[in-house]
């Protein structure tokens, strides 16, 4: 899981503080009609859970029940959240009974505000695309890429590369690894999207049990990275080169650097 920060938890509050206005009607005030109308049209269930939290907090913490929740009853609810609550915990997805009991003095409302907040953030963080490196790292054992009319099973590993793009393209990709695109090596044989491949990849390890290990890697790509890609290098069948190809099935990340996995393909 990625590393939890305070400002993730300030963007989960402000995401909640202009969603909750944006459903008033007109008036400047988030009535319960207006919340109960938010929540049905919410198509992700967990936004929805977070958000009638958040309000029924703000009603607790004014200890007013039928007051009526407007922006300066919203912006007086984050401030007491980043001001007396978070400075209180270490920013993980587990609190220390120690912590536990500091949050719980502060207001009945506040630890399970605290925690919900933090189960809430934590499903919504995106990895940095080291942080997908050092996962997949984690999930490669048994793992192969047999793919591409290769001629062997040949076991991948972790990739990351800083990039500083928020595109891809075969010329910016084999610049990135140090390769020059005009010799043989730095030739881009394939250059496509990769979710045939990956789910190629999935299928490929049923028969050895390792599907879901393999799916794993396949869902850390999907739900941190954009743009997935496969990438084959080397000119097929050129007298200066071998016939094992590097290939990088990868995606980009936070500050357009690029993680995933890499391997090889033979082509004699």
């Amino acid at each position: 899981m990625a590393s939890i920060k305070i400002v993730d938890l300030s963007k989960t509050l402000e995401d909640a503080r202009a969603t909750l206005l944006a459903a008033t009607n007109g008036d400047g005030i988030v009535s319960r009609a207006d919340l109960r109308r938010m929540l049905q049209q919410t198509a992700d269930p967990q936004k929805a859970r977070f958000l009638e939290f958040f309000y029924r907090f703000l009603l607790e913490l004014e200890n007013r029940p039928r007051m009526r929740v407007t922006e300066e009853v919203i912006d007086r609810g984050i401030a007491f959240i980043e001001a007396q609550i978070i400075p209180e915990f270490e920013i993980k997805t587990r609190f220390q009974s120690s912590t536990n009991q500091k949050i719980a003095q502060i207001h009945k409302s506040a630890l399970p505000m605290a925690m919900e907040l933090i189960r809430f953030t934590a499903d919504n963080v995106v990895l940095t695309p080291r942080e997908v490196s050092e996962q997949i790292a984690q999930l490669t054992a048994g793992l192969f890429f047999d793919d591409y009319g290769s001629e062997a099973a040949i076991a991948i590993s972790e990739f990351f590369i800083e990039h500083d793009s928020d595109t891809l393209n075969p010329n910016s990709f084999v610049k990135a690894i140090g390769l020059d695109p005009d010799t043989p090596k730095g030739e881009v044989a394939r250059f496509e999207n990769a979710d045939r491949a990956l789910q190629t990849f999935v299928e490929q390890h049923v028969w050895s049990g390792l599907s879901d290990q393999a799916k794993a890697v396949v869902e850390l790509m999907q739900a941190n990275l954009t743009n997935l890609t496969i990438i084959i290098l080397g000119l097929d069948n050129h007298p200066d080169l071998e016939s094992n190809h590097p290939v990088y099935v990868i995606g980009i990340g936070q500050n357009g650097n690029l993680a995933g996995f890499e391997s090889v393909v033979i082509w004699t």
